[in-house]
C-alpha cells in the first residue's frame, strides 16, 4: 500500500496466501516470523502457541490477528491455505499431520520428523493428498554463498567434484541423537544438494558425557566422490568456525566459513614444464575470489542474518511453489534422505565404525549406546 492507501499491485496480482503460524517461540519470532513479515504474498491470518503470552505477542507483529493456544480451535475457526510450523522438533510431525488432514499446505522448520514411524505416517498423508505441498526449511541451501557454490560446481573449470568436508560444531545437545537427527541434518542435506546422494558412511564417536560428543564420519557419494563430516556438541555456537565447508574439484577448491566468508581458489592460469623429473609442472596461480558481506549498511535486506542464512529466500521459494503448483524446494523426500543419513551414522557408531550402505532398501533405526 502507498502512503495514501492505494494498492499499487497490478490488478491481476493474486491474493496473498492466507497462512497460519503454529509455534511462536524465540526462534520462530526472531527468525521465521521476521522473514515472513517482509513477504507481501503471505497474509498471516492467525497464530498459535501453547503459551498465551507468546501467541498474543506474535499476533501483534501481524496486525493483532487472532491468536490461539489450541491448534484444533485455530483450524476450525480460520480460513487458511497454508501453515508455517516452528516448534520443538519432536512435535513437528504431529502438527504437520494435523494441518495436512485439515487440507493445508505445510512449511516446517527442520527436522520434519525424527523417526521412521513419523516418516511413514506423513508419506501416507502425502500419497492421499498429492495436491498439498509438504516443505521442510533446509534454509542453508538458499544462503547466498551456497547458491554461488552451486553455480561454481556446474562450471567446467571447477572440474569433477571429488571431495567435501563439512563441520557442524554447535553447543550442548540432549544427546547424540539430537545432534544428528535435529542439528547436523542441515549438512547431510547440504552435502547431498551439492554433491549428490551419499552412498555409504562410517562413523566413530568421542563422548565426554550425554549431550557432549565429537563424531567423525567418513563418507562416499554415489558419484565416487569422498568426504568427511566433523559433528560436535562440544563446541560453542558463539565461536567462529562453528560451521565450515570445503569442496575440492580438479586443481581448485572452495571454502565457506560460517556461511559468511567465501573463498574460491580458481584453477591455475597456466602450468609450464618444470624441467624436473620429480615435479610435474609449475603453476601460474590465478587470483582467488573472496566474498564477505559488507556490514557497513545493515539496513539492506541482503546484509541481514535472515537473508545470509537463507531463511528469507527459502520462504520466498515456498510461496513460488504454491503459486506454480510445483514443488522445487526441499520436501518429504529430502527430509527422508537426511534422516536416513543420521540413522546410518548412528548404526555405524553402534557397530564400532562399520560402513553402512545408504542405498539399500531398509534403513535400521538403532538404539545408541550412551557413554559410560
Amino acid at each position: 500500500m502507498s502512503s495514501h492507501g492505494t494498492d499499487l499491485r497490478p490488478a491481476s496480482a493474486p491474493s496473498p496466501i492466507r497462512t497460519v503460524l503454529v509455534g511462536c517461540g524465540e526462534h520462530a519470532r526472531v527468525v521465521n516470523h521476521a522473514a515472513l513479515s517482509l513477504i507481501p504474498d503471505i497474509e498471516v491470518v492467525a497464530v498459535c502457541d501453547l503459551d498465551p503470552t507468546r501467541a498474543r505477542d506474535a499476533a501483534r507483529q501481524f496486525g493483532n490477528c487472532p491468536h490461539f493456544t489450541d491448534l484444533g480451535a485455530l483450524l476450525s475457526k480460520t480460513n487458511a491455505e497454508a501453515a508455517v510450523i516452528i516448534g520443538p522438533p519432536h512435535v513437528h510431525a504431529d502438527i504437520a499431520a494435523t494441518c495436512l488432514e485439515a487440507g493445508l499446505h505445510v512449511f516446517v522448520e527442520k527436522p520434519l520428523f525424527t523417526n521412521l514411524d513419523d516418516l511413514a505416517r506423513l508419506s501416507e498423508l502425502a500419497a492421499a493428498q498429492p495436491g498439498l505441498n509438504i516443505s521442510v526449511s533446509f534454509n542453508k541451501r538458499y544462503a547466498p554463498y551456497i547458491c554461488r557454490i552451486k553455480e561454481i560446481l556446474a562450471n567446467e573449470s571447477f572440474g569433477k567434484p571429488s571431495y567435501l568436508y563439512a563441520k557442524f560444531a554447535g553447543g550442548y545437545r540432549n544427546g547424540p541423537t539430537d545432534l544428528l537427527r535435529v542439528g547436523a541434518i542441515h549438512y547431510f542435506d547440504l552435502a547431498r544438494h551439492l554433491f549428490g546422494d551419499i552412498a555409504r558412511v562410517s562413523a566413530l564417536p568421542y563422548q565426554k558425557q550425554a549431550g557432549q560428543a565429537h563424531i567423525a564420519v567418513n563418507l562416499q557419494f554415489a558419484s565416487g566422490a569422498v568426504g568427511n563430516f566433523f559433528l560436535s556438541s562440544l563446541g560453542l555456537w558463539s565461536a567462529k568456525g562453528a560451521e565450515y565447508l570445503e569442496l575440492r574439484g580438479d586443481r581448485n577448491f572452495i571454502t565457506l566459513d560460517n556461511l559468511r566468508e567465501f573463498t574460491w581458489q580458481k584453477p591455475p592460469i597456466a602450468i609450464r614444464d618444470s624441467g624436473s623429473t620429480h615435479q610435474a609442472g609449475i603453476e601460474v596461480p590465478a587470483p582467488a575470489e573472496y566474498l564477505e558481506p559488507n556490514y557497513s549498511n545493515i539496513s539492506m535486506l541482503e546484509y541481514q542474518s535472515n537473508h545470509q542464512n537463507g531463511y528469507f529466500a527459502r520462504i520466498e521459494a515456498f510461496v513460488a511453489d504454491l503459486r506454480s503448483g510445483r514443488q522445487t524446494g526441499p520436501g518429504l523426500g529430502d527430509a527422508e534422505r537426511a534422516l536416513k543419513t543420521a540413522l546410518a551414522i548412528e548404526t555405524s557408531m553402534a557397530s564400532d565404525g562399520a560402513y553402512v550402505d545408504l542405498q539399500t532398501a531398509a534403513t535400521p533405526q538403532p538404539a545408541l549406546r550412551e557413554p559410560a
